[in-house]
């Protein structure tokens, strides 16, 4: 009996000593394959498979300010309309399902988000998934720039700044037409892209100063005419139901004007549009 136990515990020891080292190998090679993943985010060595991984699995908000714009850069270059490629996507019936639950999903949260626009605290207590977050987050840096772009701008630069915005907003349109598409589910009309837009800017004002959210109002309202004013019902496929409000019809005449009125008047019609658009 005691030889039999002598002979185990040897056994035991010996596949230890070899099976253990195998282990460590096996972590120590997995956490090396997912450093690139999971490790510091660097703009300067992103590939597009990083890029994915970081979007869906990393929050995108914990890099540096300073590298902030040259990880946009990475995403428009290899994503957006830079790229130069058209959007496809493939998906099995499993994943068409989760995708339209995931959907249905945030468009109730929109609807519900739309409720307390207009009160901060309670908009922002209204849990966003990561992914989401982190397209708001991408598209914050995006606005930004061109934003104080815009403030510094003349006048044929301003509208040039403007026309580009509405051209990359159409292609980010279109890609999502395609994936909405693909998972069967039906892209937003007219009315759920404006009101979605107004959560997005309601969620980038409350976590900014008074003086940065009045900016952001103003470039808002200039953003918002020169969508309508391009087509809109083209930048969501020709899916839109119903006609876009009057309210809002009204800003693209007021968006063109403005160029050509005296300050004085350009004041006053700035902030007829804003109470327009509010109500």
């Amino acid at each position: 009996m005691k030889t039999t136990l002598t002979f185990v515990s040897r056994l035991l020891g010996y596949l230890l000593f070899v099976t253990v080292p195998f282990f460590l190998i096996g972590w120590i090679a997995l956490l090396v394959w997912l450093s690139p993943i999971f490790g510091t985010i660097d703009a300067k060595h992103a590939t597009p498979q990083k890029l994915t991984y970081w979007f869906l699995f990393r929050d995108l908000e914990d890099v540096p300010q300073e590298k902030r714009s040259l990880l946009l850069e990475c995403y428009l270059r290899d994503f957006g309309s830079e790229s130069g490629k058209k959007q496809s996507f493939e998906m099995l019936g499993f994943v068409k399902r989760q995708v339209q639950k995931i959907e249905i999903a945030r468009r109730e949260r929109v609807q519900q988000e739309l409720t307390v626009v207009n009160e901060p605290e309670k908009l922002l207590t209204i849990s966003v998934p990561l992914p989401e977050r982190n397209i708001y987050f991408l598209a914050k840096i995006w606005f930004l720039d061109k934003m104080y772009q815009y403030e510094k701008a003349n006048f044929a630069e301003k509208k040039n700044i403007l026309s580009q915005m509405v051209i990359e907003i159409q292609w980010w349109q279109e890609y999502n037409k395609e994936y909405f598409l693909a998972a069967e589910i039906l892209p937003p009309n007219v009315t759920e892209s404006l009101q979605e837009l107004e959560v997005i800017f309601a969620r980038w004002k409350a976590g900014a100063s008074p003086e940065d959210c009045n900016r952001i109002q103003a470039f808002e309202l200039r953003l918002t005419a020169a969508l309508v004013s391009n087509g809109i019902n083209q930048i969501v496929g020709g899916n839109a139901a119903g006609n876009v409000t009057e309210s809002v019809t009204n800003a693209v005449g007021n968006f063109f004007g403005s160029f050509t009125k005296p300050q004085n008047e350009k004041k006053a019609e700035d902030k007829k549009t804003s109470e327009e658009l509010k109500e």
